[in-house]
């Protein structure tokens, strides 16, 4: 009978301890099971209980004698490296997050959140038997040099696993033993393709811009056109040679990318407001098109032709404002000339003879 027994044991163990204590005397068996007691004070223990059956003549089973041996702070520990690991699968699952450990012949013992190859087809293979010969050369000599100086390696490095393309952030750590012998190494990976991907299309794009700004500006050269773009701050982001010299001749500053259009012409009160005016209409979504005269009449006067048009994102947004402008001076000194030409003629032909 176990009903003695069964008031210390913690109901939710009692039928799985008595279980397993009928097969040990069934089976002619040590037993040896872990499980929670109660005592008198109402705190709960962990125990390692093991016992041997002891029989009569007939081979039925008598009792069972044995010990119990409090594993409580055992059990606490084990319980919370279980719960910490949990916690440590819990961050790493949906992270770009790969780590291993390889022992001193560079065999995996351990791999957890492979994305191109489950772990069991990790352990107890070596970097020949999963990347291509060339990448395991290079994993293995960057692994065999964290080994023998016993410090830690950072590299980025292209892979392929499985078919797949991948760019790694490795991080290699040597690990020690309670005697600081180097009995392994850990290994981290980061999942750095997508981003290496956006760099590189980033890259491309601002080199595309680039030559396209430089043959805008070739092409601008020498010409009466003159080309800007400001941010939704009122600051320079582009503009070409033209426009910059057009600006010196105005202000008397030199433009540069960043300039604020509000500090470039606070000397100038009433061109600060215009421009204002006039480009904050074009970020708040017009297009807006202007003859705008600079100067007093005489050779300092310069009359543009401008066109202002809101710049957008790919979802529609303005992120910018774009000045085109063209410099009809000429024109306009022609038609005046024209002007008074006609005003002449008239007057003659009105009061002559």
């Amino acid at each position: 009978s176990f009903e003695v027994w069964n008031k210390v044991m913690h109901p939710d163990d009692v039928k799985m301890a008595n279980a397993r204590i009928e097969q040990a005397l069934k089976d002619h068996t040590e037993l040896s099971n872990e499980y929670r007691i109660i005592l008198s004070t109402g705190e709960i223990r962990w125990i390692n209980a093991m016992g041997k059956g002891i029989y009569d003549e007939s081979g039925t089973p008598v009792r069972m004698s044995g010990i119990c041996i409090d594993i409580t702070e055992r059990r606490s520990t084990e319980l919370a490296l279980i719960e910490s690991e949990k916690r440590f699968r819990l961050a790493l699952r949906n992270a770009p997050v790969s780590v291993a450990i390889q022992d001193t012949n560079l065999v995996f013992q351990w791999a957890y959140n492979q994305r191109t190859i489950q772990p069991e087809e990790v352990r107890g293979k070596k970097d020949t038997d999963i990347f291509s010969p060339e990448d395991a050369e290079h994993l293995i000599e960057l692994k065999r040099a964290c080994l023998t100086s016993g410090k830690e390696v950072r590299k980025k490095i292209w892979l392929t696993m499985n078919g797949k393309r991948l760019f790694l952030d490795l991080y290699l750590e040597p690990l020690r033993g309670d005697n600081g012998q180097i009995t392994g190494i850990g290994i981290a990976t980061v999942d750095l393709t997508e981003q290496k991907h956006v760099e590189d299309a980033l890259r491309y794009s601002e080199q595309n811009l680039l030559q396209a700004q430089e043959l805008l500006e070739a092409v601008t050269k020498g010409t009466d056109v003159i080309i800007a773009v400001q941010d939704t701050n009122f600051r320079y982001i582009f503009f070409n040679q033209t426009y910059k010299e057009e600006i010196r001749r105005i202000t008397g500053k030199d433009l540069t990318i960043g300039t604020s259009m509000i500090e470039l012409f606070a000397d100038f009160p009433e061109e600060q407001r215009r421009s204002i005016n006039e480009w904050s209409r074009v970020l708040n979504g017009e297009n807006v098109y202007q003859i705008v005269t600079f100067g007093e009449p005489g050779e300092n006067r310069r009359v543009y032709q401008v066109l202002h048009t809101p710049i957008r994102d790919t979802s529609g947004a303005i992120i910018a404002a774009g000045e085109v402008a063209y410099n009809i001076t000429r024109q306009e000194q022609v038609k005046d000339a024209l002007r008074e030409t006609k005003e002449y003629l008239n007057n003659l032909i009105t009061y002559a003879n």
